[in-house]
C-alpha cells in the first residue's frame, strides 16, 4: 500500500523535487510528517511567487531604467542571471551574473545560440522549454548549464515572450538561477531521512540560500524559524541574539510604529496562518539611522495539518530609489518648466509635436493643445529661406540644433521664437522624434533689426563720407595740379627767364602751394582714418632701405633748416609687417618734424634696434629745443603745433595725430620722450614679419628729364575736363619738342580721337564728366583699332582702393594729382621706351 500510494504521488506531483521532499517526508518519524510536508510545499510555492515578484520587479525596473538610462546598472548587478534572446534564441543581452554561470565573457557570448551553453544530455528538454515559450508565452525548466571548463551548473530556466507573437522582431526574457547550493540540500536531506531534525536542519540550509529575510510561523504566529538573511540583518541592526525566535511576528516587525503599514494588524496575520486570507504582500519602509531602507513583505500560509505562515522580505532599496528619483526628476523637471520663462515641446518622428508646455499658452495666447499633432511649419509666417533650409537638414540628418529663429502671428501680435532641440532615441537606438525649447526673442530680433538698420544707415553714411572725401581730393587737387605745374613750367624757365624777384614769386607760389598740398593731403587722411576708410595694403617692409630713401627724399629740408642727418641704420636689414607707402608718409613726416625743430647745425639721428619678438624700434633724435612738459599731453592731438617762435608759420598741426593713426591702424605704437633745451626723441615701433626680404631703393630724381631722342615724332593724347589742366600740359610739351600733344576734353571726343590719330601714348583723367575714366577704358579694351595703346591714369583720387581698380582695370600707369613735371616726363619717357623695345 506505502508503494502504491507513493506512485499515486508521483503522478500527481510531477516534481523529481517534490517527491524527494515526499519520501523524506514518508520515511520520517509520523509526529513531524505533516508540518514538515506542508513547510516545504509552501516554501516552494512562496520560492515560485517570489521569483514571478523577482520578474515583475525585473520588468518594472526595466521600465524605470528605459526612462532614466540605468537599466544597464540594474540589469547587470542583479544576482541572478538573465538572457535576452531573439527570434532564433541567441544571445543578444546578458547580465554580469549570467556571463559568470557559463564561465566566458560578454563578446565571445554575443550571437551564440543559448543552446550551446547547455549541457548536451537535456539540450532537447531545453528545445522543448523554448517551444512551450513560443506556444504559451512562458516556460519553466529544470536543467542543467555546462560552463566552459567547469562542472555542469544545475539551473531552473524561467522564459518570457516579449511581444505577442513569435516572429521576426520576437524577443525572449531567460530567467537563469544556479540551484547547485538547493540541490546540495535536497541530496543531503535525502541521505538523511530517517530523522527529522537532520531533515528541519537540512531544510534551513535551503531557506538559507535565498537573498530574502525569511520567518516560519506556527500556528500562533510565533517565529519558529529563520534563515541566514534574517540572521545577519538582525545582527547588523543590533537585533536580539535568539533572532526572535518564539516571539510573535507582530511585536517583531513594529505593528505599533508609524511606519509600519495599516494592514499589517495582528488580526491580518492571523487570518493568513488559520486560512482565512491567501496572504499579505505589501511594500513599507524600514530606514536606519545611516540609510533608508524599503522592503517588500510577503506573508503566505502553510497548507497541513499545522497551521503556520511563511514571512519574506526582499530589500528593494535600489528599486525604491530608482522610483524616488524618477519622481524627484519628474517634480524637478516640471518645476523648472512652471518657473522657466521659456517652453519646452517635443515631437514625434514625423516632427510633429506632440506635447508643449503650458508657458507656451502664457507666451503666445495660443492654446497649447492647438499645435499638437501639427508641424512647425504650419505656424511660421515668416522666415528666411536659408535658414529653413539648414534648419530642415539638421532634422534629416537627426542633429541637434539651436537658435533656429522664425516669426508667428499669435493673439498677442508678431512673435520670434528662438528654438533649440535634440534629437531623442530610445534605448535601443531608434529614432523618436525631437525635444527642446522655445524662447521668446522677440525683444531681441526687434534689437537686431533695429541694430542691422542702424548698421547699415552707418555703412550708408560712412559711404557718403567716403564719397565726399574722393570728391573733395579731386575737386582741391585738380585745381592745386595747374597752380604747382605753372609755378614749376615758370621757375624752370625755359622760353621765359625771370628775374630773380620774379624767381622769388613763384618760389613763394611753390612753397605756399606745397603747404597747400600738404594741408590737404593730411586732413583728408586723417578724415579717411575717423570715417574708417583708409584702407592699409600689409606687406614685409625692409626698414633699412625705407630709412635711406626717406633721408635722400628729406635732403633739401635738411639742406633748409642746416641740420645733419645720422642714419644709424644703414646696414638694417630688418623686415617689418606695414604699408610700404604709409611707412614711407610715417617716417618723412617724423623726419621733417625734426628738421624744423632743430637748432642750425644740429643733427638728426635715425636709428633701428630689436624690442623683443613681436616689435622693431624706429628711433628719430633731433638736437632742438625740445617740448615743454605742459604741452607734451597735447602733442598728438590734431592742429597742434610744437609752439617755437621760429617755425610758427611751418607745419600743419596734423602730423602727429595722423602718423598715431596709421601707425596704430598697422598694429604698432608711437612714442616720446622730450627735455627742453636738450631736443625730442620720437620712436615708431612695427610689428614684426616672419618673411624675409629686400625691399628695392627708390630712386630719386630731382629737376625735369628730357625725352630721348629716339622718341621724336611720338604723339600724346590728353583727355582732360579741365582746361587749366590741358594749357599746362601743352606749356610742358612746348618744351618737350618734337613730342606732340593732342587733347580732348571727355571721353567720346578722346576715343574717336584716338581712332583717328593712333597715339603713342594717351593720358587718361579718372574723374571725366558723363562716360568716366574707368569705363572709358573698358571701351578703349574692346576696341581692335586702339586696345594696344598703353594708357596712364591720371586723378587727384590717391586712395588705395583707386589705386588697386586703376591697376587691375587695365591702366599702364597711374598719377596723383597734383603731378610733379619731373615724375610725369620720368613715366612718360619710361612708357615711350617700353612701347620702343616692344616695337622692335
Amino acid at each position: 500500500m506505502v508503494e502504491k500510494h507513493q506512485l499515486e504521488i508521483e503522478r500527481q506531483m510531477q516534481d523529481d523535487e517534490d517527491l524527494a521532499l515526499r519520501r523524506l517526508v514518508l520515511d520520517g518519524p509520523q509526529a513531524g510528517q505533516h508540518l514538515l510536508e506542508e513547510t516545504l510545499h509552501n516554501l516552494r510555492v512562496h520560492e515560485e511567487e517570489l521569483r514571478a515578484q523577482n520578474d515583475e520587479l525585473q520588468q518594472a525596473r526595466e521600465n524605470i531604467e528605459k526612462q532614466n538610462n540605468k537599466n544597464r546598472d540594474l540589469f547587470d548587478c542583479a544576482p541572478i542571471g538573465y538572457f535576452v534572446l531573439d527570434d532564433r534564441l541567441s544571445i543578444i543581452d546578458v547580465n554580469i551574473a549570467g556571463l559568470k554561470l557559463i564561465g566566458t565573457d560578454r563578446a565571445h557570448v554575443m550571437g551564440m545560440p543559448f543552446r550551446m551553453f547547455v549541457d548536451g544530455n537535456v539540450r532537447q528538454g531545453v528545445d522543448g522549454h523554448f517551444s512551450l515559450v513560443r506556444a504559451q508565452g512562458n516556460a519553466t525548466t529544470e536543467s542543467r548549464l555546462s560552463p566552459h571548463q567547469k562542472a555542469p551548473v544545475p539551473i531552473i530556466l524561467k522564459s518570457v515572450r516579449l511581444g505577442t507573437e513569435w516572429g521576426e522582431g520576437w524577443r525572449c526574457l531567460t530567467t537563469v538561477m544556479d540551484i547547485t547550493d538547493r540541490k546540495i540540500a535536497e541530496e543531503t536531506a535525502s541521505r538523511h531521512s530517517a530523522e527529522l531534525a537532520i531533515t528541519r536542519d537540512k531544510l534551513a540550509l535551503i531557506i538559507d540560500c535565498m537573498p530574502q529575510h525569511i520567518a516560519v510561523l506556527d500556528g500562533q504566529g510565533r517565529i519558529a524559524m529563520v534563515n541566514k538573511a534574517w540572521r545577519e540583518f538582525s545582527m547588523a541592526n543590533n537585533g536580539p541574539t535568539n533572532f526572535c525566535i518564539g516571539d510573535f511576528y507582530g511585536s517583531v516587525c513594529g505593528m505599533e510604529a508609524i511606519e509600519c503599514p495599516p494592514e499589517l494588524t495582528p488580526h491580518a496575520i492571523l487570518d493568513v496562518i488559520n486560512g482565512r486570507s491567501s496572504g499579505i504582500s505589501l511594500e513599507y519602509p524600514c530606514h536606519s539611522p545611516t540609510e533608508q531602507r524599503w522592503f517588500s513583505l510577503d506573508i503566505s500560509p502553510l497548507t497541513g495539518a499545522e497551521p503556520g505562515a511563511v514571512v519574506s522580505h526582499t530589500n528593494i532599496t535600489a528599486r525604491k530609489l530608482i522610483e524616488i528619483d524618477a519622481r524627484n526628476s519628474r517634480d524637478r523637471f516640471a518645476d523648472f518648466a512652471k518657473a522657466s520663462s521659456d517652453w519646452y515641446w517635443e515631437m514625434d518622428t514625423e516632427l510633429r509635436f506632440t506635447w508643449v508646455s503650458g508657458r507656451f499658452g502664457a507666451v503666445t495666447g495660443l492654446d497649447p493643445m492647438s499645435i499638437i499633432g501639427k508641424t512647425r511649419g504650419s505656424k511660421i509666417s515668416e522666415i528666411d529661406e536659408a535658414d529653413l533650409s539648414r534648419h530642415n537638414d539638421d532634422l534629416y540628418n537627426r542633429r541637434p540644433f539651436k537658435n533656429f529663429d522664425y516669426m508667428v502671428s499669435t493673439p498677442l501680435g508678431r512673435k520670434f521664437f528662438r528654438i533649440c532641440g535634440v534629437p531623442a532615441f530610445d534605448p535601443d537606438g531608434g529614432f523618436v522624434g525631437y525635444r527642446g525649447t522655445g524662447t521668446d526673442a522677440t525683444k531681441i530680433k526687434e534689437i537686431e533689426i533695429q541694430l542691422r538698420e542702424s548698421k547699415l544707415a552707418a555703412e550708408a553714411a560712412n559711404k557718403a563720407k567716403s564719397d565726399f572725401l574722393s570728391n573733395m581730393s579731386h575737386e582741391l587737387r585738380t585745381p592745386l595740379n595747374a597752380v604747382l605745374g605753372f609755378a614749376e613750367v615758370l621757375l624752370a624757365g625755359y622760353d621765359t627767364p625771370l628775374t630773380e624777384k620774379q624767381r622769388g614769386y613763384v618760389d613763394h607760389i611753390l612753397t605756399g602751394g606745397s603747404h597747400l598740398l600738404d594741408l590737404i593731403n593730411e586732413v583728408l587722411d586723417l578724415a579717411k582714418v575717423e570715417a574708417g576708410a583708409m584702407t592699409q595694403e600689409m606687406a614685409a617692409v625692409n626698414l633699412g632701405s625705407v630709412i635711406e630713401e626717406c633721408v635722400s627724399l628729406s635732403s633739401p629740408i635738411f639742406a633748409k633748416h642746416e641740420v645733419s642727418p645720422v642714419n644709424e641704420a644703414v646696414a638694417c636689414n630688418a623686415t617689418v609687417l606695414a604699408d610700404p607707402q604709409r611707412t614711407k608718409q610715417l617716417i618723412l613726416n617724423l623726419l621733417s618734424n625734426a628738421a624744423k625743430y632743430n637748432r642750425h647745425g644740429g643733427t638728426v639721428t635715425i636709428s633701428v634696434e630689436a624690442l623683443d619678438d613681436h616689435f622693431h624700434r624706429l628711433t628719430i633724435s633731433d638736437t632742438g629745443q625740445g617740448i615743454p612738459i605742459h604741452k607734451q599731453d597735447q602733442i598728438f592731438k590734431p592742429f597742434n603745433r610744437l609752439g617755437a617762435d621760429k617755425t610758427a608759420t611751418e607745419g600743419t598741426g596734423i602730423g602727429l595725430a595722423l602718423t598715431k593713426s596709421i601707425i596704430e591702424a598697422m598694429g604698432g605704437r608711437i612714442g616720446f620722450s622730450s627735455m627742453v633745451d636738450e631736443g625730442s626723441r620720437f620712436w615708431l615701433d612695427f610689428p614684426l614679419c616672419d618673411n624675409e626680404v629686400e625691399s628695392p631703393a627708390a630712386v630719386v630724381i630731382d629737376g625735369m628729364s628730357k625725352i630721348d631722342s629716339h622718341f621724336d615724332n611720338g604723339l600724346v593724347l590728353y583727355i582732360e575736363d579741365n582746361a587749366a589742366n590741358v594749357r599746362l600740359m601743352e606749356a610742358l610739351f612746348e618744351q618737350l619738342a618734337p613730342m606732340r600733344l593732342i587733347a580732348a576734353n571727355n571721353a567720346e571726343e578722346g576715343l574717336n580721337l584716338a581712332r583717328s590719330s593712333q597715339p603713342d601714348l594717351i593720358l587718361l583723367d579718372i574723374n571725366l564728366p558723363g562716360v568716366n575714366g574707368f569705363e572709358a577704358i573698358a571701351r578703349l579694351k574692346e576696341d581692335a583699332l586702339i586696345r594696344h595703346i598703353p594708357v596712364i591714369g591720371l586723378s587727384a583720387d590717391a586712395s588705395g582702393s583707386t589705386i588697386e581698380r586703376a591697376r587691375n582695370g587695365g591702366f599702364t600707369d597711374y598719377l596723383t594729382k597734383p603731378v610733379k613735371l619731373s615724375e610725369l616726363v620720368r613715366t612718360l619717357s619710361r612708357e615711350m621706351e617700353y612701347k620702343h623695345v616692344s616695337n622692335q
